[in-house]
């Protein structure tokens, strides 16, 4: 509400947008959307008639741009209002517009009043960063740079799962850190995040891979590639041989790291110890 002041018709036109917002919260939202545009018909535009709107074309309509309009306009009423910031930072966000949902971002954090407004803003402002990096072919330099907002977004507890799961990617992928990328995923996977248990899972794969890899060479994955056949399936050494031999023939060109990995899918493939 954008003015204390109210005339009856105006205190009048307020009770009604109370009324359509108490609708939009019990889910009723084709009654909550009539209602407003009612208002909006009989009364002066206020901030939360507005707010309404544009959160019932995102809801109910399924109209992220008209949703965004109405946003806009919300911001252009009430620029220390938070709601109409916020909300227009989500809306540009869904539709990919990432560097108009930076700077929306960052008005709502600069007109934010407590703690959960920052963080929700926050979280906006670090997808938009990273979001933004990936558009650009993977910009690692820009996905690092949304690393302190998740962090801080990470506090608040409706964006910890996902926060710990972009902490993990970045810590993977841009800062090269396993330690903290497998803490990050696992923090996001107790947190309810499905995809970062995935994540975590295939994650441990690549680096329990990876430290075998370094680890062997090449001649002591063929010799356990040579004893998975004798052990598994019962093969002689005149079998065998001219596989290993086939094996080291394929992999002759490939630079040291390549070939153990090349051998090392094989062992893998066939299940062995």
């Amino acid at each position: 509400m954008i003015s204390s002041t109210l005339t009856f018709a105006e205190d009048d036109c307020m009770k009604r947008t109370y009324a359509a917002e108490e609708l939009f919260g019990q889910r009723k939202y084709k009654e909550a959307q009539e209602l407003s545009e009612a208002i909006l018909k009989s009364c002066k535009p206020n901030y939360n008639i507005v707010i309404l709107m544009g959160r019932s074309q995102q809801v109910y309509k399924k109209d992220l741009e008209k949703a965004l309009e109405y946003f806009t306009k919300a911001t252009e009423m009430g620029p220390d209002y938070f709601l109409g910031h916020m909300n227009s930072s989500a809306m540009l966000l869904e539709l990919e517009r990432f560097d108009d949902a930076i700077e929306a971002s960052k008005k709502a954090i600069k007109v934010s009043k407590n703690e959960n407004q920052r963080l929700k803003s926050t979280y906006n402002l670090a997808l938009s960063i990273f979001k933004q990096g990936l558009q650009l072919g993977e910009d690692e330099e820009m996905m690092g740079n949304s690393y302190p907002h998740f962090e801080k977004a990470s506090k608040l507890p409706a964006a910890k799962a996902s926060s710990h799961f972009y902490l993990g990617f970045i810590n993977e992928r841009v800062r090269k850190n396993n330690k903290e990328a497998l803490k990050n995923y696992k923090l996001a996977c107790d947190a309810g995040h499905s995809n970062s248990c995935k994540f975590r899972e295939d994650f441990q794969k690549r680096s329990q891979k990876e430290a075998t890899v370094s680890n062997a060479t090449g001649e002591s994955l063929l010799a356990r590639l040579r004893a998975c056949y004798k052990t598994k399936f019962n093969m002689t050494n005149e079998v065998i041989d001219p596989i290993i031999n086939d094996m080291k023939t394929a992999t002759a060109q490939l630079d040291e790291k390549m070939k153990k990995e090349s051998i090392l899918s094989s062992v893998e493939a066939l299940k062995c110890p």
